[in-house]
């Protein structure tokens, strides 16, 4: 293969590698605001509202506890990939989702051992 081939597919290669790696971080810097969280764990709903503020490793969610914002909690995203917990009173759940969309995400929830899981939409 000619020499100036070999650029071209690395810099094909690269391009292709940079879209897959910006995309994902498009998604979590999309993250911030505030976002509607449907679930079920054991037949147990879970409708509450998660508002992300923050980005990077500085990202936070504060889920609302009676229709109040709670304290605020770190997260942890990376690439599409966003988990963080909520104190919600009676029990501590975790969350652990995948962006879908800048603007939807689904995941699992778990809470004293048992499982669940959930969707998002941001607001």
């Amino acid at each position: 293969m000619p020499i100036k081939g070999i650029f071209d597919m690395k810099t094909a290669l690269l391009a292709v590698a940079a879209t897959v790696l910006f995309s994902g971080a498009a998604f979590a810097e999309d993250l911030a605001g505030a976002w509607k969280i449907s679930g079920d764990v054991v037949g147990n709903a879970v409708d509450t509202i998660c508002t992300f503020a923050g980005s990077g490793d500085k990202t936070t969610a504060a889920c609302n506890v009676d229709g109040k914002p709670g304290a605020a909690s770190p997260v942890k995203v990376a690439d599409k990939s966003v988990s963080w917990d909520w104190d919600a009173g009676q029990a501590t759940l975790t969350f652990k989702g995948t962006l879908d969309t800048p603007k939807t995400m689904k995941g699992d929830i778990e809470v004293q051992g048992v499982t669940g899981n959930f969707t998002a939409a941001k607001q």
